[in-house]
This record gives structure tokens, sequence and C-alpha cells, in this order.
């Protein structure tokens, strides 16, 4: 019985046991069955409210689930109270709930008091808090309310925004309202309201022409208690890049590019007006002021015509801007006038252009024929172009001015049926034969007016000719034939037939292609022109192009007549012949036609010429000139003033060659019977050289001034032939002068050199005497020698020497304070050159001084010396009672030496100045020497780390604007303390300005420290500053954290920070508008930031410790710059560059491995002097160096251009820091990344040309089907999928169980906050290649092409993707060259690569576009874009139920991988090894559920991913949940464990009670 009431108590107890187990299984299923779950990163940004969260805890992570709902997207981190947390954990909150705390504002005023009031106002993004929006710039930067009971009705203005030269314009507004269904307008959810304009306003568009624009909104309703008004904007320019390909406003899709906005009125500034105030007056009175604040005043950028309207309206404003308020109407009005004046200014050099438009908008096209007419259309459709394109160079206008001109000279009025007899003159070109209305290269030898005589159809036409420019040289058309009919059927329209000389009627003089007067046809006579035909068919030959066709004709006499005859077709313009009087002379017509084109194009630049060649020019001009603008003479008279002025032409002499031409003249005036053949023969040689010079139209200073001296030499070398006697006092002559030409005056007393000085002048100019006689040579060789021989010697002359008092020290430390100077017995003028060690010093590296001479050197330049003897040179030269000479003064510079004493308790009073070695010639003690007992303490060593540091922003996941200042490794030095950083600084280009970082704060954390502390300044550098001026500024910095967590820092290999701020000086010159330095607040502009050291990659030295923290003063000795190196004795054989075996990278490199291959060296990273690979000397931007000592790093992109095999690097140091000069090599492997076949793959491959990398090239390709070795697996790390296994790096066994499939992906660019398309979308392939492989690893390449809008190309130029919650730049795989915005080809990336781990739905990226950042700060050309200030993020929608499947294989190996940001040995594998980040738990989430996707397989073609199911898409982009997650195992499984041991605890007390 008691058995049977036992065995039924077991029973009840065990029903009980199991409901209750039951229940609490049911609150754990509860717990995980969640129907769909998401994973975000901390801090990530989106556009919804927080949502619910459950955090369970695990081994030291903590894991956030969010809720999938329409409204809920955000997440937190959250440590419960209940569950117990890691210190790390711990730490996050602590400093979550500072941050949130410091955060807090004060609460937003109950609202302004009813009235009238002017409050600042700017436009911010809409989820990235602080930052502007794209369309700030739209905005006037002040706004006018009307508040009643809480609600402001709020009046902006808009204008025009600068984008590349363009002006872009906010064209619509909308007002976030309530859809009365609880949607929050401040989420940016219910109901879009048009706001309405109450004024508007034409403005510049994006294609530069007038368009109408809103002016004055009016936005209802605004709620003064809250912090914005929550709005929707349209802008042009970004609906254009939207639109893709837009290139008119009919294209472009309103609102493609729409962006919501928080329209942000400074509640806080409200400036209240007076009742009554017209609010719309005080708005445009502002907007003014800002116009005219921004209004360009270079009146010299600008023509004069268009410039005087624009000023006249900038002045009315700028009196409506500083006076009285008008009313809103006059206001508005002088704004419009000025918007309009500031459209038509016209840039200078587009004047002509502009002249050039409005003539062809003067035209009728009912005028002219089609065809002319639709050319000249075209002409002007692509001159508008470039008139209204604001980067156009010099050549695009003239270019662009040159078809217009020529499309306008080339229209052709509607052919009459023929011309009525009679005489006329009409327009005449003559043009190519066969390319359309191109211009014959004749057509410059024909003046442009003909002149004829009609009859019954036909026409009698005289033509003139004239000399043209071709090829540097002056031509003529010298013959011309007209195609006539042969009878046979030839067309002479089509140059056939046969072709019969025109007769030529005048001839006329004028300069040929040798330079000489020569004549040439002028007035040419052609019969039976058929005036109803478009032209008349001719055969031209001209004599530069017969001399070029001749090849190597130099005289007229070698041409081949006809050579190089041309086709072509000479063109009368019937269409405007002008009807003659009857009887009207036709030549004088032609004449006075041809002498106005002489005339207009003459010169007139008397200067040009030698006055004597320019006087009867200038007549024969003025002649003409008179005869073109009076009544018409006879031809004769015409003929002639035309022939006398062509003469007086050929006559000038450019003033450069008048010398030349008067010893051309005085050559010709000598007979040749005078002279030696032999001196004859080599003038007639110099005359012909001399001509060809005189001649040559681009001769220059240098061949006219040779050829001036030759002639001049030739002239002087006559002999005439005359009586040996006089020959022979000729020489003696001669040789007397060469002796005096080789004393020296100086050497002489000036009385008696006087003598001598006058007889030489006397001889020099009865050389040149053609007529001397022999008794004057033989008496000037007498008094030469007579004045020789009454020379005086002169005193003998001081010599510089070094003065022996008060000399400095022949001894020179480094970083003392006083200079070294040398004190020289010379005067100061003297002076010639300043040298050490043989180098000429630059001036800025010394001073001079008088007493006599003082040489200092300063201490900037003897601190850069190498220990050792130097010698300073000093030369003078002559003058001043001194001879010429030099000075040597030999010096020593020694390294100021440390001497640290470890027993001395008490520190060194002056810590800055370094105790000199007391025995400088004494070896250098060993720094290892075996311990005495009775010896002081050995030397303590001090360990350091080189670390890896980024600025960033205090704000935003991104680099902080100075990160390009930072030299981006760090020495941190472990102290007794904590750790003290060194960081250095360099200088950058900042917002158009070469800026510095003047001064750095930091905070000393993770200790929790709340005030600033200053950094110490250990150098300071000398550079250019924002005046383009030399001046000093801080250089390097010393950081000193305290606290056992800062110690423990480099065991915890991960990032830490260091919370700072800097002063910049172009931030705070940009604050204040300061204009110089004096002017600078400084630190008005400061902006926090944060240092990240990333330990992961910290390379750890061990070093004498580093130099006392220096006295700021910047007067006091700097500090020894390489603390971590002890000073070297001079005395001691200084060490050699050598390779540092620790750290080395592997000696061979496979091609588009993610590694890059280092050399480090032990040698001074400022002796650097070149880097070579195989005796090539490597340009910058294919290595990089760091500190440490030397760590050379060759980029990847430079590796894998190298072919494969073996290299040498040679790296070359030069002497300095106590090392000696020398080079280092090492030798390394470059190996392909071969492919592996896989043979028992049946599919082909879908890309031939494509090899596939095998992942072990140098290993030999692994068996398919491997027996699994079972002792060289190991678990995956805790982030990896459950159960999945991984090999050691570098083991080869088992490498074909990993199996990749390559897929074809539809892929789209979404919006960041809002569900629609990213603007960056129209550029984006909409097929995405992804490699997925069976270890977790996956590759997504994506194709980025440019996109068209606007006329304009803009371009993808930078890409990135998150990773652990930061973003971090794409591989580019592929770049092409492409049209930039300002339609140039420039290199653009084409492919990037993105190593991710799983197969993901949803990628938040990073764009950077072109486009976009010149936008953002108003650029207008590609050296002014910010890169990255136009940064947007996105989505990447991956859409796998459209993938198809291209290949499933053994062997195919992910490339690329430089951007992954996981740790160690993960960043090869792309293995995600840490779930505490949800970005990383999201890749994890894909990757577990990779095996499940087998659907993705069917092989079906690619679906097209449309915009409009955007929707639908987003839907599904939460990653599902894997219940087979080990953390759901082991909670799980301790429930039931728990759940047990209650049952059991129930039943043993139970029976225990009984008992």
């Amino acid at each position: 019985m008691d058995n049977k009431r036992k065995g039924t108590n077991i029973q009840t107890w065990m029903s009980k046991g199991l409901s209750f187990l039951m229940a609490l299984l049911l609150c754990v299923t509860t717990v995980f069955s969640v129907p769909t779950v998401s994973f975000a990163a901390e801090g990530e940004e989106t556009a919804q409210t927080a949502t619910e969260e459950q955090t369970l805890p695990s081994e030291g992570t903590s894991v956030v689930f969010k809720r999938d709902s329409k409204e809920n997207e955000n997440q937190e981190s959250t440590t419960e109270n209940g569950v117990e947390a890691n210190k790390a954990e711990i730490k996050n909150a602590e400093n979550a709930l500072k941050n949130s705390v410091s955060a807090l504002r004060n609460p937003q005023p109950a609202g302004l008091a009813d009235g009238l009031y002017k409050v600042p106002l700017k436009l911010m993004h809409a989820y990235q808090e602080g930052r502007a929006s794209m369309g700030n710039g739209a905005v006037i930067q002040t706004a006018t309310l009307d508040v009643k009971n809480g609600k402001a009705t709020l009046y902006m203005q808009m204008r025009g925004l600068s984008f590349w030269g363009m002006y872009g314009h906010l064209y619509n507004l909308f007002q976030w309202k309530s859809d009365g269904n609880g949607a929050d307008p401040y989420s940016f959810k219910g109901k879009k309201e048009a706001v309405q304009a109450i004024r508007t306003g034409k403005d510049s568009n994006l294609l530069g022409e007038l368009m109408e624009f809103p002016e004055i909104l009016k936005l209802t309703d605004c709620d003064v208690t809250k912090p914005y008004v929550p709005v929707c904007v349209w802008v042009d320019a970004m609906d254009a890049i939207q639109s893709g390909g837009a290139s008119s406003y009919d294209q472009i899709r309103q609102g493609a590019g729409e962006q919501n906005a928080k329209l942000t009125p400074d509640w806080s500034k409200a400036e209240k007006l007076a009742a009554g105030t017209d609010l719309e007056a005080v708005l445009l009175q502002s907007g003014i002021k800002q116009y005219v604040h921004d209004a360009s005043r270079d009146a010299a950028k600008y023509s004069a015509k268009s410039y005087a309207p624009y000023k006249k309206a900038l002045d009315t404003l700028d009196s409506l801007a500083s006076g009285e308020l008008q009313d809103a109407n006059t206001l508005f009005n002088a704004l419009q006038d000025f918007k309009a004046a500031r459209h038509n200014l016209v840039d200078a050099k587009k004047a002509d252009l502009k002249d050039l438009l409005d003539q062809a908008k003067q035209l009728n096209a009912k005028d002219y024929t089609k065809e002319s007419w639709d050319a000249l259309q075209k002409a002007v459709k692509d001159a508008s172009k470039t008139f209204n394109k604001a980067m156009a160079n010099e050549a695009e206008i003239k270019n662009a001015e040159n078809a217009l001109n020529n499309a306008i000279a080339a229209l052709q009025k509607t052919q009459p049926a023929g011309l009525a007899d009679g005489l006329y003159k009409v327009p005449l070109k003559l043009k190519h034969a066969y390319d359309g209305e191109r211009l014959s290269m004749g057509n410059g030898a024909v003046i442009q007016t003909a002149t004829m005589d009609v009859k019954n159809g036909k026409a009698t036409l005289y033509m003139q000719m004239r000399g043209l420019h071709f090829m540097g040289m002056y031509g003529h058309l010298y013959k011309l034939f007209q195609w006539r009919s042969d009878g046979n059927g030839g067309d002479p329209y089509s140059f056939q037939g046969k072709k019969e000389p025109v007769q030529v009627i005048r001839t006329g003089k004028d300069s040929s292609l040798m330079g000489e007067l020569m004549e040439f046809p002028e007035i040419l006579k052609l019969t039976d022109c058929d005036v109803t035909k478009p032209y008349v068919p001719v055969c031209v030959w001209v004599d530069a192009m017969d001399a070029i066709q001749s090849g190597g004709a130099t005289s007229y006499d070698q041409i081949r007549q006809g050579a190089g005859e041309q086709n072509a077709k000479l063109t009368p313009d019937w269409s405007k012949a002008e009807k003659l009087a009857a009887g009207t002379d036709l030549e004088a017509v032609l004449l006075q036609s041809g002498i106005k084109q002489y005339v207009h194009d003459a010169s007139r630049d008397a200067a040009k010429y030698s006055a004597k060649s320019y006087a009867p020019y200038k007549k024969a001009l003025d002649t003409l000139d008179s005869l073109a603008s009076g009544e018409l003479q006879d031809a004769n008279t015409l003929f002639n003033a035309l022939q006398d002025f062509k003469a007086a032409r050929h006559n000038l002499v450019d003033a450069k060659k008048a010398d030349l031409k008067d010893l051309l003249d005085q050559a010709k005036q000598l007979n040749a019977k005078d002279y030696t053949k032999e001196s004859w023969d080599a003038l007639q040689k110099a005359v012909k050289d001399a001509s060809k010079t005189y001649y040559k139209e681009k001769a220059n200073d240098a061949e006219i001034k040779n050829a001036e001296n030759a002639l001049k030499n030739a002239i002087a070398a006559l002999q005439k032939k005359e009586d040996p006697q006089k020959a022979q006092a000729l020489k003696a002559l001669q040789e007397q002068l060469a002796k005096i030409r080789a004393l020296k005056e100086s050497d002489y007393t000036p009385e008696s050199w006087k003598p001598l000085a006058m007889q030489k002048e006397a001889a020099e100019a009865l050389l040149k005497k053609q007529d001397a006689t022999t008794e004057e040579l033989h008496q000037q060789v007498k008094a030469l020698k007579a004045a020789v021989d009454g020379l005086k010697k002169a005193a003998p002359k001081q010599m510089p020497m070094v003065d022996s008092k008060d000399q400095a020290p022949k001894v020179w430390k480094k970083n003392e304070t006083k200079s070294f100077t040398c004190r020289i017995i010379a005067p100061m003028m003297n002076l010639k050159s300043v040298k050490v060690d043989g180098n000429e010093l630059a001036k800025e590296n010394y001073s001079v001084t008088e007493g006599s001479t003082i040489i200092t050197l300063k201490e900037s330049y003897l601190n850069s010396l190498a220990a050792g003897k130097h010698t300073l040179t000093v030369a003078f030269k002559e003058g001043n009672g001194f001879a010429a000479g030099t000075v040597e003064q030999t010096f020593e510079v020694k390294e100021a030496q440390p001497a640290p004493n470890p027993d001395q308790p008490k520190p060194n009073p002056n810590p800055d100045q370094p105790k000199p070695n007391p025995n400088p010639d004494q070896p250098k003690p060993n720094p290892n020497p075996t311990p005495n007992p009775g010896d002081s303490k050995p030397q303590r060593t001090e360990i350091y780390y080189e670390v890896p540091v980024e600025l960033m922003h205090a704000y935003e996941k991104k680099h902080s604007m100075g990160n390009p200042a930072l030299v981006h490794m760090a020495k941190v030095f472990v102290t007794k303390d904590g750790l003290s950083y060194e960081l250095e600084f360099t200088g950058m280009a900042f917002m158009g300005m070469y800026g510095h970082l003047w001064n750095l704060y930091y905070r000393n954390e993770p200790c929790g420290a709340e005030e600033w502390t200053p950094a110490v300044v250990l150098e300071e550098k000398k550079d250019k500053d924002l005046e383009n001026k030399m001046r000093k500024f801080p250089s390097k910095f010393r950081l000193n954290c305290t606290g056992e967590a800062q110690k423990n820092l480099p065991n915890l290999k991960t990032k830490s920070r260091i919370h700072v701020k800097v002063w910049v000086d172009a931030m705070d010159a940009l604050n204040n508008g300061a204009k110089t330095y004096d002017k600078i607040v400084k630190g008005s502009g400061a902006q926090k930031a944060y240092l990240e050291f990333d330990w992961s990659k910290a390379v750890k030295h061990e070093s004498t410790p580093p130099a006392p923290t220096p006295n700021p003063n910047p007067d006091q000795p700097k500090p020894n710059p390489n603390p971590d190196q002890p000073a070297p004795n001079p005395s001691t054989p200084k060490q050699k560059p050598m390779l540092d075996s620790k750290g080395q990278a592997p000696k061979v490199w496979k091609k588009n491995e993610t590694k890059s291959f280092t050399c480090r060296i032990i040698a001074p990273m400022m002796n650097l002097k070149s880097v070579k690979v195989d005796g090539n000397e490597l340009a910058k931007e294919n290595y990089s160096v760091t500190e440490g000592s030397t760590i050379i790093t060759l980029k990847e992109s430079y590796l894998n251009s190298l072919a494969a095999g073996k290299h040498t690097l040679t790296v070359a140091f030069k002497e300095g820091n106590g090392f000696a000069a020398g080079t280092v090599e090492q030798t390394f492997e470059v190996k392909e990344a071969q492919p592996a076949p896989n043979p028992d793959q049946p599919k082909p491959n879908p890309n031939p040309d494509q090899p596939k990398p095998n992942p072990n090239p140098d290993q030999p390709t692994p068996n398919p089907n491997p027996t699994p070795n079972q002792g060289n697996t190991e678990q995956r790390g805790s982030g990896t999928s459950h159960g999945t296994q991984s090999k050691p790096q570098g083991n080869t066994k088992g490498q074909s169980n990993i199996i990749s499939k390559i897929y074809n992906v539809p892929v789209k660019l979404m919006h960041a906050y809002e569900n629609r398309p990213s603007m960056g979308n129209p550029a984006l392939v909409k097929t995405a290649r992804v490699i997925c492989q069976s270890n977790g690893k996956t590759q997504v390449l994506l194709s980025i092409n440019g996109m068209e809008f606007m006329n304009m190309y803009g371009h993808v130029w930078n890409f990135f993707h998150y990773v652990g919650g930061n973003p971090v730049a794409a591989q580019v795989m592929k770049w092409h060259n492409d049209k930039n915005l300002i339609g140039k080809l420039q290199k653009f990336p084409y492919q990037f690569s993105l190593l991710r781990s799983g197969k993901e739905s949803r990628i938040k990226v990073r764009v950077w576009v072109d486009a976009m950042d010149a936008l953002k700060n108003g650029a207008k050309t590609y050296d002014k874009i910010l890169p990255g200030s136009g940064a947007q993020d996105a989505y990447l929608v991956l859409d796998w139920s459209n993938a198809t499947l291209i290949q499933e294989t053994h062997s195919a190996q992910i490339a690329g991988g430089k951007e992954s940001a996981n740790p160690a040995s993960s960043r090869q594998e792309g293995i995600v090894t840490n779930a505490s980040n949800s970005d990383d738990a999201n890749a994890q989430a894909s990757d577990n559920s990779f095996d499940k996707s087998e659907s993705l397989e069917t092989g079906e073609n690619n679906v097209p991913v449309d915009s409009g199911n955007s929707a639908s898409q987003e839907s599904s982009q939460a990653a599902p949940i894997d219940t087979s997650d080990s953390s759901h195992i082991t909670l799980a499984a301790a429930v039931l464990i728990g759940g047990i041991g209650i049952l059991g605890l129930m039943y043993y007390f139970k029976n225990r009670k009984k008992a």
C-alpha cells in the first residue's frame, strides 16, 4: 500500500514537475519564437523610432534583438541590472550614460510670445544631427515669422545654389503635416502639403537660361516649441542627377531626387519686430544683404557692356541693404533687376562669342537655304553650350567662335533662278573641293570680294590675289586653272574635263617665300561662270604647297610647279550680289575692295619695327587708308598705291633685326675686286646665312645675334689686295692689342692706366677704318708700346683672413641655444658665397653682419648637420682694397648626449638641457654589461609600441576633417602611471587653404576625466601658412594618459579612443572671418574628435626611455627628435642601415592577396634617400613609408603590376642621426594567382576569358575528393556558423571541401533612410556577381557606370561598405576612362569588390559621387572639390529570389579583400569572429541560413530589379533568425537542466518529509 501510494505520489509530482517544465519551456519558446529578427549596428542611423528590445547574456557578449515593424527599426544596446555584465559592458554603459547626460538639452521654450519676428534659418539634414542639408545653400539664412498662440506663419526666401558654375534651385517645398491617423510628421510621416509660393522670380537655371523659380515661400502652423519644421525639398540639380541622363528641364522627373530635411529656425535668437512691420520687406532686405555680400565685383572678369548694368543694379541693392527699410515691391523689383543683370553678365573671354550669338538671333530662316540654316542652328546650339559652360577654356571658346562665325558666313540665300544682266560686286571664297563648307588652304590668297559682268546667265568674274601666311612662310597663289567641259562627257563640276589657265590681267610685286620681292599675279579674269551654279570649279597652284610637295626645294628654281596642285570651289555668294551702276570700272571696284582688306589687316605697331623703315610704310598705309574710305579712284591710281604699300611693307625691318639689316646693307655696298678671294667668299657665306635669319619670320634673339656677329666678323676679316708692309703693320697692331687685353687694370695705378686705355681705344678704331694707311698703323703700334712702358704697379691688396678675436668655440653641440659664428677680416660688400662641406648654403640658414664680416650659422641648420667635423668656406670677390680669396673654418658638431644616473633620486633641474658625455673620446659603454655587485644598477629598458591611429569625427562614424594631417603611426610608451602617446601632424589643404593644427587638447580617458588637458608640444617645424608665408607650427605632440585601464590596452588587441579637441588655424580664421593671422581668434573654430588606436596591429619595441617632457616655451632648445634612439657618441663608429629581423613580411607575395609587402629597416626614416625595385626608382604613389625605424610598404596595386618571379627591393639612406650612409636590399618573389580547374566539373566556364585563381598557387592543385584528415581540423571561433569547421591558415589539406557558388544577383541601391532608390542607383549596373563559399566567405562584385545629367557626367569615385559598424573602402578591381563633369576624359573606378561573410540581402554602404561632392561645397573645378563632403549612406539590396546560379565549383577563389576590418587571422579569411556587433551578427545569421537557399540553384534567367517593388523588397530584408544558434541551445539547455533539477529537489523534499 505504501509502495502504491508512494508510486502514486511519484506520478503526481512527476506530472506537476512536467507541467512546470513545460511552462518554463513555453516561456523560452515565447522568448525565441520572434517572427522576424533583424540585427543593427550600434549607432546605426535609421528614420524610424526606437523599438522594443530584449537582451540575452552570453559569455562576455550581448546580442540585441529587434522586433521587425514598419515603424520600428532603431536599436539600442542595453545592459540590464539583473544580468551579470563584464567590465567592458559596464564601462560601455557608463560611457553611454555619460554621453547621454552631456547631450541633454535645455527644454524647448514653451513658445514665443505672439508677435512678429526675424530669426536665423538653416536647412539641416533629416537624419544626421548637426549636418546641413545639401539644399541649405538655396535658402536665405534669415526668415521672418508671425507668431500666434504658439504657431508661426514663417516666410522664407530662396536663391540659386551654385553648382559647378551653374545655378540650381529649390523649386518645390513640402511641409509634413499630420494625416489624422497617428503618423508623426516629425519622423517625416503623415502627409506632405505643398508650401505656398507667394512670390516667384526669374534666375539663371542649370542650362544658363532665365527661368521662373519660387522666391518667397509661406509655411503655416509651425510649432515654435519644436526644434524644426519637417519638410521635403525638390532641388532641380538633384532631380536631374536622379533622372539619369536628363539634358533639359522637360526630361527631369520632378521630385526624383526629393530629400527630407529639417527647416531649423534658431528660436533662441528670434529678434522681435515692431507691430505692423512688413515681414516680406524685412525678409527681402535680409536676402539682399546676402546677395550683396556674395556678389562678384571683379570688373575685369566681364565685358564692359554687360558689367555696367550689373554694377548699376548691384549699387542699387547695396543702398537698399544698408539704408532704411523700403516697401516689399521696391526691394523685390530691385532684386529681380539685379538677378537679370547678373544673368546677362558676359565673361570677358566670351564677349565676341556673345556678339556672334546675338548676331545669329537677328537672322531669319526664310532668307536662307535649309542646308545652310540648319548648319547655323547647329553651330548656335554648340556655341550656346560653350557660352553657358562656366569652365569653358580659351580653346573651346575660340573654336565655338570660329564655328559660329563660319556658319554665319556660310549662310546661302535662296538661290535665284539667275542674275539679271549687269555689273555686280559679290562676296567670294575659295572652298575645299570635297569637304562641304570647309575652306580651301588657298582661301587666304584670295581677296574676299569679286566683281563680275553678267550676260545671259554667264559671268565674267574678276578676282584679286594677295600673299598668304602659310607654315611660317609668305606664299602666293601664282597660277589658277578653270575646269571646262572636254566634249567627252567629263563633268567640270566634278573636276573632270580639261583645265584652262585663267587670264592674268595685272601682276604686282610682293615678298616671296625667300623674303625677296618677286612678280606675282594680281588680278585674274574668269569667263563663262554659270551664275545658276553654286561655284566655279578651279585648280590652284600655290608656291608654298608646291615647295612642300617638291621635297627639299630651297629656291624657286627648285620648285616643281604644280606639284602641290589642289582642286577647289571658287564660290561667289550669288545671293549677296550687289548690283553696280552701268559703266562702273570693275577693276577699280575690285582694287578698292582689296585695299580695304589690306588696310584692315595692316600692322600699326610702330614699336615692332625700326623707325627708318616704319616711316615710309606709315606714309604708304595712310595713302591706302584714304583711298579705301574715299571716293572710287581709277584703277591705275589704286593699283600703283597698292604696289607702293606692298614695297614699303616688304622693306619693313623688325626692330630686333635693325642692326642685322644695316650690316646686310653694308655688305651689299662692298666690291669683290677690292678683297682677297678667300675673305670675300667667307663674307658671301656669312651674308647668305644672315639673310636666311633676317627673312626667317620666327627667328629668336639668339639666332639674330649670332647672325650679326658672324656677319660683322666676316666684314672685319675682309682683306684688301694691298702691299705686304701694310699687312705686317696690321698684324703687329693686332698682336700688341692682344697683349694689352691680357693686362688687369686693378694691377696698376689709375694714373698710369688712363693713357693706355686711350691708346687702346684709338687702336681699335683704326682697325675698323677701311682705308687706314701703313704709316698710321706703325704710329699706333708705337703709341701702344709707349703707354705699356709707362704703366706703374699698384700697391698689393690685402687678402681676406679669419679674425682670431671673438671667435665662437669650434665645437658646437646640438640643441645648444648659442649659434656658431665666424668673424672674417674683409669687407662685407665683397662677400661672394657661403658654403659648408662644399655645398652652398641657402640664405635662410645663416646671417651676415658687419664687423668686418660676421657669418652666423643658424641653430636650425646646425641641428640638421650630422655629428662630426665640417668645413665652412666663405668666398670674397675683389674690391675695396682687398683681393679676391676664400677663408676656411673647420668646426665640429656633437650630439647632445643624455647622461641619466638611475641612482640619483633628484630630478635634473634643467631636463631640457642634455648632459654631455664627460669622456667623449672614450668608447661607448656596453649597454648590457655583466652585473657587478659593486657597480650601479644597469640602465633600465622601456617598452613602447607603434600603433596605427586615425582621427575620427566626434559624432559620425567617419574620419575627421583633420585626419589627413595626422601621421597614421603613433608611438606609445609604457610609463609607470599609464601610457604616453607621441603624435605627429603635418599641414593640410583645407577649404581651399593650407592650414595647420596649432593646438591640441585631450581627455585622460578611459579614466573618466572631464577636463581638457593641453597636449605637450615636442617639436615645431616651419611650413607654409594660410598666407603662403613660412611660419612655425607644432609638428609633434605628447599626450600622457594615466590609469590601469590604459596600461592594459596593449594586451586587449582591440581599438581604443582618446577624445580630443583640435584648434586649426584655417577653421579659426573661417569661424571669425579673419583675413590675417593677427585677426584670428584662436580656438574660435575648435572641433571635437577622437583618436582611434588599433592595438590589434600594434608592434612592440624595447628602447631607452623617451626624452623628458620639454619646456613648452618655443624659445627653449628642442628635445631629441628620436627619444627612443640614444644619441650617438661622435667618436664611435656610426651604425649602418640594416634589415630588422623582427616583423618582416613573408618574402613570397601572391597576386591579388589582401596583405601588402613590407620591409622593416633599422635606420632613421628622415635619412631615407631612395626606394628602387630592380634598379628602377619607385614613384611615391607605389609605396608608403612609416617610422619604426623605417618601414617600406609596397602597395598592392604596384605589386600586382610586377611580373611573376624574383625581384630586389633596394632602399638607400643618407648619412645622419648617428647612422652612416648605406643601402639595404631585400629579395622577394611575386607569384601569379594560378587557376585550378576542376576536371570533375561538367559545366563550362561562362567567362572563359576570366581565369579562376587557385587559392594556393604555390601548392599543387588539391585532389577534389580527398580523404578527410580529422587530425587537422579545428573548430571555428564563436562568431562562425554552428557546426562549421575551418583549417588553420596555410593548410592546403581538405581545401576541395570548400564549395564556391557563383551567382548573378539583381541589385539596386536604396536610400539609407527612406523606402526609395538612392540617387546613385542609375549608375549601378543592375546585376551583381556574387561568389559564396561554404566556409562563409562571400565576394560581391559591383559595376558602376557614369550617370549623365544636364549634359554632364557624374561618377561614383569612392565606395565603402560597413563592416563592424564602420565604413570600409571597397577594393577597386577595374578602372576606366570616361567623361567627367567638365567633359574631359578622367580615370574613374568601374568595378568594386566587397568581401562579406555569408549570403546577405541588404548591405549598408556609403558612396562618394563627384557631382554630389561638388554640389555640397559649390566647387567649380575638380581641384576645389572636397572628396567625400557630399557622402551619402545607402543600402545595397540583393534580390536573391531572382538570383541565377551560374556555376558551382571547388576551385573558385575570392580575390581582393583589402577592405576587411576583422581582426588578425580573420582579416584574410573574411570570417566574422565576434558577434558583439550587430552588423557582424547580421552577416553571421545570413551565413547560418546559407544551406537553406537551395532554391537559388534553379538556374532561371535574371529578373531585372524594378524600383517599383521596393516596398515588398524592403519588407523582406530582415535576416531570419537561425534557431540552431548555439546561444539559443545553451540557454534552452540551461532551462531544461534547471527544470529537471527543480523536479529532483521537489521529489527529494517530499520523500524527506515523509521520512
